[in-house]
């Protein structure tokens, strides 16, 4: 289940734009992460099922657990080598939070993606896809207002600057 937020907040071009990056990149490291599929899927699909069942205490618990363990799981990854694994998870939690209203914590973890980039270099040393790439400068900058320094020719398009 690939967020919602990511799917309905005109990071795309066109219609149908979206299915096959959705796929490929957000879907296609969850496959190839145990803890990218825990935080972009399984606790995506854990509290979308809580909005439709609020006050569940098993689905309670388990959105809890799953958002503890993505957290510790960021941790781990920011201490081995931030990068777009963390950058993903950091996504992902901060899309979960804003999607359930916590906009503060949302912002928190998308200032915290602007570090991860910042201390690699900046947003193109990361080696991003294009989807993880429009999702920056999506959320974390228009959404947040994070500052951003520098934006080359291609994060402006991405932007709608140019």
């Amino acid at each position: 289940m690939a967020p919602y937020i990511a799917i309905h907040c005109g990071l795309f071009d066109y219609q149908g734009d979206h299915l096959q990056r959705i796929l490929q990149d957000w879907v296609g490291l969850a496959f190839s992460n145990r803890d990218f599929l825990e935080t972009g899927i399984f606790l995506s699909a854990c509290r979308n099922i809580l909005s439709k069942n609020p006050g569940d205490p098993v689905l309670t618990r388990m959105a809890l657990q799953y958002k503890q363990r993505s957290i510790r799981s960021l941790r781990q990854a920011l201490n081995v080598s931030p990068g777009i694994l963390s950058f993903a998870i950091a996504i992902a939690l901060a899309l979960d939070e804003q999607r359930f209203g916590e906009l503060e914590i949302a912002q928190q973890h998308f200032q915290g993606v602007h570090v991860i980039v910042e201390t690699n270099g900046g947003i193109q040393s990361l080696g991003l896809s294009e989807l993880l790439e429009r999702m920056y400068w999506r959320h974390a900058y228009n959404a947040f207002n994070v500052p951003i320094k520098d934006h080359t020719n291609t994060e402006r398009r991405l932007m709608g600057q140019i």
